[in-house]
């Protein structure tokens, strides 16, 4: 497994391990630099819906695979409980 996904693969874990059920992260696909990652829950949208997802950026860097938030992927209807986050690496080259 390429050394990103599989820092992803922990990231998830991790995030899930203390979140879930509130907020519970899934896997879509890792896109050269980029990440894909359904995230869905009870988490708030109007209390911290970023620091939800931020969060797992965070992990990401400790698990050797820094990288940013850089877009959301938002339901049509606003009160639905998922988001798909889009993560960018960053280059540590």
């Amino acid at each position: 497994m390429p050394p990103k996904i599989d820092a992803v693969v922990k990231a998830v874990e991790e995030y899930n391990k203390y979140r879930c059920p509130e907020a519970c992260a899934e896997i879509l696909w890792v896109d050269g630099n980029k990440a894909y990652i359904y995230i869905e829950g009870t988490y708030c949208a109007t209390c911290g819906l970023y620091d939800w997802l931020e969060d797992l950026a965070y992990i990401l860097e400790e698990k050797g695979a820094p990288a940013k938030l850089q877009g959301v992927i938002e339901p049509r209807n606003p009160e639905t409980p998922w988001r798909i986050a889009i993560y960018e690496f960053e280059d540590t080259a």
